[in-house]
């Protein structure tokens, strides 16, 4: 049997999707299984463990044609946006299955405010099984999870990787500390972060990360905190930015990309959640995880968060109290023996 995956973004996402792919191999362990995405998710992709092969998702008509060729037996859709349903269009005659991606629930959740919904969106993912014959979600979901890179795309990477070791000559722990996330909402303010790196320089170095767009948020935390933070921000490809979170000690994220990437290698870590909340079924599957969230009544105000809080005042993020995040940061210290 030929089956395909399509799931074209984003970071996230992406990672959560592996569990499906290892759910997908325990009922058709001799399928060939393939997985569509954007070239900038291929390498991750790649570290599944799962998956025979991985192709890039391209807007050509050349693309959708060469789709249809591979004759596939069933599509995946994990996607469910125009997009996907054109690809599944061309791969006909495959049986197309879908995900519920469970919007009116997710749109309830955001206008009630509730703090009670979707566990898991690993969840949603697995209802695409749903018409296979005495298929039922298991009740402990399957855990997404990613091999660790074997190689540095390059020899100078590897050296500026090796900058993440240092600290613990001074028997500090390593910190990477993510401040982007897709949405100003979701993102903790600077000045908070700034707050707990003074707290915790005395024993811990903090790594700052991120995409090129989040370059001007990781130089200006660095200026401020030149001696407790090295900034690396934009010096990784995707799959060198996995193999750096590998060395770490304990990674601090909001609710982002970078979160789920954590999860997916067991990685120690703390998750800030401001316009959005666990409740809407992005928390991070991973026992190592500490959750820091307010509940307020406002809380979610978004799905995917915004660039303003609708409120006007971002109490969400604002009433997080630095001493928070290291009772979090102390907690995970403890545990980590």
């Amino acid at each position: 049997m030929k089956i395909l995956i399509v799931r074209l973004s984003s970071l996230g996402d992406i990672v959560l999707t592996q569990a499906f792919t290892s759910e997908l191999r325990r009922i058709y362990p001799d399928s060939e299984i393939h997985y569509l995405t954007k070239q900038a998710f291929v390498g991750i992709v790649k570290l599944f463990g799962t998956v025979d092969k991985v192709l890039v998702y391209d807007k050509t008509l050349a693309s959708h044609i060469a789709i249809h060729m591979q004759n596939y037996d069933i599509v995946y859709d994990l996607h469910s946006k125009l997009s996907a349903a054109l690809i599944s269009l061309f791969a006909m005659p495959a049986v197309i299955h879908r995900y519920n991606k469970a919007r009116i629930k997710r749109q309830n959740i955001v206008r009630t405010h509730a703090k009670t919904g979707i566990d898991f969106t690993v969840r949603l993912y697995l209802s695409a099984f749903r018409s296979v014959e005495g298929y039922s979600i298991p009740k402990h979901l399957p855990i997404p999870r990613l091999n660790l890179p074997t190689a540095w795309s390059s020899s100078t990477t590897e050296n500026i990787a090796k900058i993440i070791l240092i600290p613990r000559l001074d028997n500090k722990l390593s910190i990477a500390l993510f401040p982007g996330a897709a949405h100003q909402t979701k993102m903790f303010p600077l000045a908070k972060l700034r707050e707990i790196i003074d707290y915790a320089k005395d024993r811990y170095h903090f790594f700052l990360l991120g995409s090129e767009a989040e370059r001007p948020l990781c130089s200006s935390l660095a200026m401020s905190c030149p001696e407790s933070c090295t900034d690396l921000c934009g010096k990784f490809t995707l799959a060198d930015l996995i193999k750096v979170i590998g060395l770490i000690d304990i990674v601090i994220t909001n609710d982002s990309g970078p979160m789920h990437l954590a999860a997916a290698l067991g990685k120690p870590q703390i998750a800030i959640f401001g316009a959005t909340h666990p409740s809407l079924g992005f928390s991070p599957m991973n026992s190592n995880a500490r959750i820091v969230c307010k509940d307020l009544d406002c809380q979610p105000c978004s799905l995917h968060g915004g660039e303003r809080c609708p409120l006007n005042h971002f109490n969400c993020m604002n009433q997080i109290t630095a001493e928070e995040v290291l009772n979090a940061i102390r907690s995970l210290h403890q545990d980590s023996g």
